[in-house]
């Protein structure tokens, strides 16, 4: 009885993880097999540098999500210490968006 309802959880929680949406591990692997399509980790952080006038981007991650295209979330370091969220759009390398993080 004891072995049912261990493997009654243990299907349970495969069937919940399964339902789970995609992590940024399986979004880093699905643009290291697709990376030919899209525009390089580093010109996404140049762009968006350039967009805030400058900085160092500290972060840089890859992105896929059913509202937006695939895109790279770049966090850009300003000199005096202000922070930038930049997403720029992983294929034509396009600002989707730009704010100052608070």
């Amino acid at each position: 009885m004891k072995t049912s309802k261990t493997t009654a959880a243990f299907l349970a929680a495969t069937l919940i993880a399964a339902t789970l949406p995609a992590s940024a591990g399986s979004d880093r692997q699905y643009y290291e097999h697709n990376r030919g399509n899209y525009i390089t980790r580093e010109k996404a952080a140049q762009i968006a540098s350039n967009k805030v006038g400058g900085g160092t981007a500290v972060e840089v991650e890859f992105d896929r999500s059913r509202s937006k295209p695939d895109h790279f979330d770049v966090e850009i370091r300003k000199a005096d210490g202000r922070k930038y969220d930049v997403e720029v759009n992983a294929r034509t390398g396009e600002v989707l968006s730009s704010r100052l993080d608070d």
